[in-house]
């Protein structure tokens, strides 16, 4: 497994099965691995729960804000 501290401050994912992409910055990820979750588990856990829309890249969205960089604006193309 690859660790990436100190090479990046954000993972881009693209998710084929909704068609969507999420911005994650790495501090809000594990060493090893994260998920994201885009529907509520059926046991109704709601501790822990990296919910997918939180991290969702839209047109006009402000990026997640980092200490090292500042606010970023995000502008996708049309």
């Amino acid at each position: 497994m690859r660790r990436y501290a100190g090479e990046i401050v954000l993972f881009g994912v693209y998710c084929r099965d909704v068609d969507r992409t999420y911005l994650i910055p790495l501090s809000h990820t594990a060493a090893f691995s994260g998920s994201l979750r885009i529907e509520p588990p059926k046991n109704r856990q709601e501790k822990k729960v990296r919910w997918a829309d939180r991290y969702l890249l839209e047109p006009g969205r402000e990026a997640p804000r980092l200490r090292s960089i500042g606010p970023v604006q995000l502008e996708m193309p049309s």
